[in-house]
């Protein structure tokens, strides 16, 4: 049936009530902990960008990529794919509002700063 969902391929109603709470509880905590990270890469790429934007300069220092690494290394490895689509997610936005449309209307040179900056 449509409402017997697997978890890690055991059904929801084999489940006892409490493991099924942690994994909930462990879920929601997965997503608090990205949406954080997607929120502070997000804001501190456009911040920087518009900054760059306004004095005419080149940035410097680029803050979003240490967030990230200070992120990656205070979590478990098996964390790490969220929280590193969270990062390219927030480059991407932040790219897109920072810039505020320099980069033209395509997302090939943003999708490609987003994966420069992930490595």
């Amino acid at each position: 049936m449509a409402w017997r969902v697997l978890i890690h391929g055991t059904p929801l109603t084999a489940m006892p009530m409490h493991e099924l709470h942690q994994r909930r509880h462990a879920l929601l905590a997965l997503l608090a902990e990205t949406a954080g990270l997607f929120a502070a890469v997000l804001a501190t790429v456009s911040y920087t960008l518009l900054l760059a934007r306004q004095t005419g300069s080149v940035v410097t220092i680029w803050i979003p990529n240490g967030i990230v690494l200070g992120a990656l290394l205070a979590v478990q490895r098996r964390k790490w794919p969220y929280y590193l689509l969270a990062a390219l997610l927030g480059f991407l936005l932040g790219q897109r509002l920072g810039h505020g449309g320099l980069l033209g209307k395509g997302v090939a040179v943003p999708l490609a700063l987003a994966a420069a900056n992930g490595v």
